[in-house]
C-alpha cells in the first residue's frame, strides 16, 4: 500500500507508530511497576522486573495494533475497496486494470489462485503461478 508521495511523509508515518509504540509499552510498564511496588515497597528490582515483563508481554500480543493505527492514519489517499469487483483483462496488452489504485508497487509479488466459483478464470495465467507488479513506462 502506499504510504506517502514524500520520504518526509513516510518518517512522519514511522515517527507517529514508533510514538505510538513507545507510550503504550511505557503505560503498560509503569502500570505493572507501580502496582507491584505497591505490594512489595521495598523491591524496586522486583518491581523493575515485572513491569519489564508485563510490557513485554503486552508488546508481544497487542504491539502490531500499537504501531499500525498511527502509522494507517498517516496515510495517503483512500483505502482500495474491498470484495469482488469486476477488473479488465487484456492480454494483448499483458495488463490487468483494477479501475483504481489498488495499492500495489513494482516488483510486488502476487499469486493468482484462480477463479473464485463465480467467475471465470483468467485466460493466460496459471493458478499458483507467481507473478510481479509492473507498470507502464509513462
Amino acid at each position: 500500500m502506499r504510504l506517502a508521495n514524500a520520504a518526509s511523509d513516510a518518517q512522519a508515518a514511522y515517527q507517529a507508530g514508533l510514538t505510538s509504540y513507545h507510550t503504550n509499552y511505557n503505560a503498560a510498564y509503569i502500570a505493572a511497576y507501580n502496582d507491584y511496588l505497591g505490594k512489595n515497597p521495598n523491591d524496586p528490582a522486583g518491581a523493575s522486573a515485572a513491569g519489564t515483563a508485563v510490557a513485554n508481554a503486552a508488546a508481544a500480543s497487542t504491539g502490531p495494533a500499537w504501531t499500525a493505527g498511527p502509522i494507517n492514519q498517516t496515510r495517503l489517499d483512500n483505502l482500495p475497496p474491498v470484495g469482488t469487483f469486476l477488473v479488465t483483462v487484456s492480454a494483448t496488452n499483458q495488463t490487468i486494470d483494477f479501475g483504481f489504485d489498488a495499492g500495489f508497487v513494482r516488483n510486488l509479488p502476487l499469486v493468482y489462485e484462480g477463479p473464485d466459483g463465480t467467475s471465470p478464470a483468467i485466460v493466460g495465467l496459471t493458478v499458483g503461478a507467481v507473478y510481479y507488479v509492473r507498470f507502464p513506462t509513462p
